[in-house]
């Protein structure tokens, strides 16, 4: 028994493999499918994408058996596979247009120290960003969306203290977001934001403001528990829509948000977790009514453990979009 454990392949970690390929700028972690036991049926697997289990803590991780890129199993816990530990990956799981191949090779010896991270974000570089989105007209619609990165609505800051007051109570994600409707997730990573927020403020440049009223709170029902969202009802009604649209047939790729549910795009600003509706409805408060005038649109992304930052305003009517954080 010693000598067959002596001789067992060791594979990495499996929450440092997610991290792994989440975090390596080199990898396009949208690709990776997590595959997980189904605790009520026996011998049985479900599986998710890599970034929703990330976002989702119901799940032990002891639970996790396997990664695949499309039909390709990188890791594996029972068969001891890892793929990802030597760099052996296959190709459609790295980044176009990172094509040094050497870098390719034993990434985990990689140290994701601060001096490392940093050499990475240098990649952002408006040097290299421009060299890559030459002919950009058609290369920014067959970018792989990624979930570090968005297109939302951020409400004005005058009706914003009620709801980050329930925010802060209910939503587990009240760090990590700001109070947000989602128009885009996922979306590109953020180096390509510099030529996305031209092309947004372009075909926008004619979209006129409207107005969203938060009348109420809804719900949606999850297999274990539900979300509570106000709900925004635009002026004129289709405008949310019509806005949500636009975006989605400029970046073709990132149509997750209107395939949902049938009912396509449903907009909504989250504001927490609860167990089933009758519990959000118990535990919520007494809502009053706000309307504001929508004139904007921001392009928001995520570096690292970093929560959700504001990179780009586009103004409707406006070509020209305005940078806010680098």
């Amino acid at each position: 028994m010693s000598n067959f454990r002596s001789q067992k392949v060791k594979i990495t970690a499996d929450r440092q493999v997610c991290n792994r390929l989440i975090w390596d700028n080199r990898l396009n972690s949208s690709v990776f499918i997590v595959g997980y036991c189904d605790r009520k049926i026996q011998d049985s697997f479900r599986e998710k994408p890599l970034l929703q289990w990330t976002s989702q803590e119901d799940i032990p991780w002891h639970r996790m058996r396997y990664i695949r890129c499309h039909e390709t199993i990188v890791w594996d816990r029972d068969r001891r596979i890892d793929l990802i530990t030597t760099g052996k990956l296959p190709d459609l799981a790295w980044v176009k247009n990172e094509d040094n191949l050497e870098e390719r090779e034993n990434i985990f010896n990689t140290d994701l120290s601060a001096n490392k991270t940093q050499k990475k974000l240098q990649l952002s570089d408006s040097s290299i960003v421009e060299k890559e989105l030459e002919n950009s007209q058609d290369s920014l619609s067959k970018i792989a969306p990624v979930y570090r990165s968005a297109i939302v609505i951020i409400p004005p800051e005058e009706i914003l203290p009620p709801i980050q007051e329930i925010r802060q109570k209910c939503d587990r994600n009240f760090i990590r977001w700001m109070p947000h409707i989602n128009l885009i997730y996922g979306f590109i990573p953020d180096k390509y934001f510099p030529e996305a927020a031209k092309k947004i403020a372009k075909n926008l440049a004619d979209f006129e403001s409207f107005t969203i009223n938060f009348g109420g709170f809804n719900t949606f029902k999850h297999r274990r528990s539900c979300t509570a969202w106000l709900q925004p009802d635009p002026e004129p009604k289709n405008a949310l829509k019509k806005l949500q649209a636009t975006l989605e047939s400029i970046f073709p790729q990132c149509d997750e948000q209107g395939k949902k549910s049938q009912a396509g795009f449903t907009p909504h600003l989250s504001v927490g977790q609860f167990k089933n509706p009758d519990e959000a409805i118990n535990n919520l408060p007494e809502w009053h009514s706000v309307t504001f005038k929508l004139e904007s649109i921001y392009l928001i992304s995520r570096r690292q453990e970093e929560p959700f930052q504001i990179r780009y305003r586009i103004d409707f009517g406006q070509e020209d979009p305005i940078l806010i954080n680098v």
